[in-house]
């Protein structure tokens, strides 16, 4: 018997048993008036006992002859007033379902900052080998300037490879730092929602 079912047939009893409040009934008339024993008897007993455990003041046990019964009271009107058992499942089942989803929406944003914290280090590894790139090119510009010819040589010197040379390297230069600044500004936007997440 689920949890749903239970639960109805403990509203069953408790509502019977009220409209018979003058008397306790046994367990055995309960099974047959209600569930004309498709529920035997001590199941019904074991329902009844699950309503005690949850408040004791809502039944009273006791024995009519050599069977044990159960008599209702204003504690039971009350309960079924204000309350009932199919309601607290249902109203369980609502909390465990927002739960869940609850842990999905955690599990998926623990995702997404792990995954901006892949990038990040991505990001981190190439930024920090793009200005040892430019340094290197800059100094092999510094050294192509070195050996340049001066002005002040009196013979003509085609210089136009090594100025080809040096267009290449400040073309390459630029690029370079064009992709630092772009992979810069990735860095900081995946920085700033990792700690949106963490937030």
């Amino acid at each position: 018997m689920d949890e749903l079912r239970k639960a109805k047939n403990k509203d069953k009893i408790l509502e019977y048993l009220y409209d018979e409040r003058q008397f306790a009934m046994p367990v055995s008339d309960i099974a047959m008036a209600l569930f004309q024993n498709a529920i035997d008897a001590k199941t019904v007993m074991d329902l009844c006992h699950e309503i005690i455990d949850f408040d004791p003041d809502l039944l009273a046990e006791t024995m009519v002859g050599t069977k044990a019964a159960f008599q209702a009271n204003d504690n039971t009107l009350y309960f079924m007033d204000n309350s009932s058992f199919v309601e607290m499942v249902e109203q369980g089942k609502r909390k465990e379902k927002v739960a869940d989803i609850k842990q999905r929406e955690r599990d998926k944003k623990q995702d997404e900052i792990h995954e901006l914290q892949r990038k990040n280090l991505q990001l981190k590894t190439k930024t920090h080998w793009i200005p040892i790139i430019v340094s290197i090119l800059g100094f092999i510009i510094a050294l192509a300037s070195f050996f340049k010819p001066s002005n002040e040589v009196s013979e003509p010197v085609d210089d136009s490879r090594l100025k080809d040379i040096e267009t290449k390297i400040e073309q390459l230069e630029n690029g370079l730092k064009k992709d630092l600044d772009s992979l810069q500004n990735e860095l900081y936007e995946a920085q700033m929602l990792i700690k949106s997440y963490e937030s």
